[in-house]
């Protein structure tokens, strides 16, 4: 046994091929179905919004940056949302799509659901808990 982190590339020719292909064409369907979709949610919002790319990239940032850069965090905060996902980065109307974006747990809005669940006796860190979440994503 050994850990194998599964790159399209070894889906491509290991486990989707082979005998063990009946076994593994679901997790491989499922995924390429969740990541059709995000793909089209996020097409469709980069083209609505224009700046869409350039919200998404200061957001990470400010994400990544809160902890050591006041001005990150006071944008952050004043987004007045629970997962900072409101002004400056994004309006209401972005938001409730990117909440709807397809994960492997159902939807962003679940995973952030089951972020704060996990951690419901500390506190939610926006570099290390959410900003990978959103990157993901």
């Amino acid at each position: 046994m050994r850990k194998v982190q599964l790159t399209a590339d070894i889906w491509q020719r290991s486990p989707i091929r082979g005998a063990w292909k009946k076994d593994f064409s679901p997790f491989w369907n499922d995924y390429n179905r969740i990541r059709g979709s995000r793909e089209a949610i996020l097409a469709s919002l980069s083209q609505e919004f224009p700046n869409f790319t350039q919200s998404c990239q200061n957001f990470i940032y400010d994400l990544r940056k809160f902890s050591g850069d006041k001005a990150a965090r006071n944008r952050l905060d004043q987004t007045g949302h629970a997962y900072y996902l409101g002004k400056p980065y994004f309006e209401d109307n972005i938001r409730e799509k990117i909440l709807t974006i397809p994960t492997k747990n159902g939807t962003l809005q679940d995973d952030l659901n089951l972020l704060a669940a996990k951690r419901s006796d500390g506190e939610v860190c926006a570099a290390h808990d959410l900003s990978p979440l959103y990157e993901a994503v």
